[in-house]
């Protein structure tokens, strides 16, 4: 199929999904799409049946999005000069078990327009040259990069140098940071998730943060800031073995999405009343016995999502039951798997307090 592609000289957009149960994906065939010059966009995910070729990319002049996934895949591709030297219009380029291994010279050659990079783990490419001409690249926002477990710390203090002279960035996922705080960030940020950050101990600090993500950060909890993030209209904190929430993190006073999921929270802060914009909130697989009495005592304004699925301890009272009845906003409740209900008429009851147009999931 790969080989019949040389035909369409005039295509500009090419997406090949080969699922891993099935054949792998004839690496030397990509060698075909150099004749496609007009290609301006590549997203290729499955197995392949070996290193990618040079040809595959290099007389692609035009490209501008470049998306590489390889599945179950030990060995990471390493993609060199040969394979990107023309590809000088990017504006994407994500990178799953594939590493681009520039120096820096040539990844200030290839990469000015570079807007999005994405390197998914990162640990073969540590020793590269282009990690220090990052802050260069005036186009670039957006950057996730995977500091996995064989080369995690040094990955962590590369990003640590790094990241402060990187002052256009407004999204920035780093996975697997190994280090107890974030370096200063830039103030243009956003966007921020951190995943496995198992050593942090301090917030991170972004005045104009629009949304911050943090899942199993192990020691979040004793962690602390003196960052006020009032901006913050969306806030994670996912399967961080959370007792109790970060003092600086329970009224953000913008929030409107507000995710606390597979945490040990038995109930949540009177803090939390202070939120008046909240519309989302997600509890899932926590520890609760009883539906959180704060969701009565302010929250209850603009709430219209509500999720407290796999709490097996949760049970409905009465007195769970009058909160449920002052969420008059609510559009969706989710009582999948918990323990029970035991006012009269169980989940009828339920059903009767809510809104007419609320759907309740059980």
């Amino acid at each position: 199929m790969l080989q019949e592609l040389t035909a369409f000289t005039t295509l500009t957009a090419l997406s090949v999904r080969q699922s891993p149960c099935y054949a792998h994906l004839p690496a030397a065939e990509l060698a075909g799409l150099s004749t496609v010059t007009a290609l301006r966009s590549i997203k290729l995910e499955g197995k392949f049946s070996s290193q990618l070729p040079p040809q595959a990319f290099n007389q692609l002049q035009q490209l501008t999005r470049l998306e590489l996934k390889k599945i179950n895949e030990p060995i990471e591709d390493q993609l060199g000069w040969d394979h990107l030297s023309a590809c000088r219009e990017l504006r994407l380029l994500s990178l799953r078990c594939a590493v681009p291994c520039l120096s820096g010279e040539q990844a200030l050659a290839v990469w000015q327009h570079l807007q999005q990079l994405s390197i998914w783990p990162a640990c073969s490419c540590a020793n590269a040259g282009f990690w220090h001409i990052l802050p260069q690249l005036a186009s670039l926002t957006k950057l996730a990069i995977s500091c996995s477990a064989a080369r995690q710390r040094e990955l962590s203090q590369l990003l640590s140098n790094v990241l402060p002279a990187c002052l256009r960035l407004a999204d920035l996922k780093p996975c697997g940071y190994n280090r107890p705080a974030l370096p200063q960030l830039a103030t243009t940020l956003t966007w921020l998730y951190l995943e496995q950050a198992m050593e942090l101990q301090q917030l991170p600090s972004a005045d104009m943060l629009r949304s911050l993500g943090l899942k199993r950060c192990r020691l979040l909890g004793d962690a602390a800031s003196g960052a006020v993030m009032r901006h913050l209209t969306a806030l994670q904190l996912v399967g961080c073995d959370l007792q109790r929430l970060p003092p600086d993190l329970t009224a953000p006073p913008a929030v409107e999405m507000l995710d606390l999921s597979s945490n040990e929270l038995s109930d949540l802060p009177q803090q939390l009343a202070c939120l008046p914009c909240l519309r989302k909130l997600l509890l899932r697989k926590c520890k609760l016995r009883q539906v959180p009495l704060v969701l009565g005592c302010g929250l209850a304004v603009r709430l219209e999502h509500l999720n407290l699925s796999y709490n097996e301890n949760l049970v409905i009272t009465d007195e769970g039951l009058e909160v449920v009845s002052s969420l008059t906003a609510l559009t969706y409740l989710n009582l999948h798997v918990i323990g029970g209900v035991t006012v009269v008429g169980g989940f009828k009851a339920v059903r009767h307090v809510l809104p007419a147009s609320c759907v309740l999931a059980t």
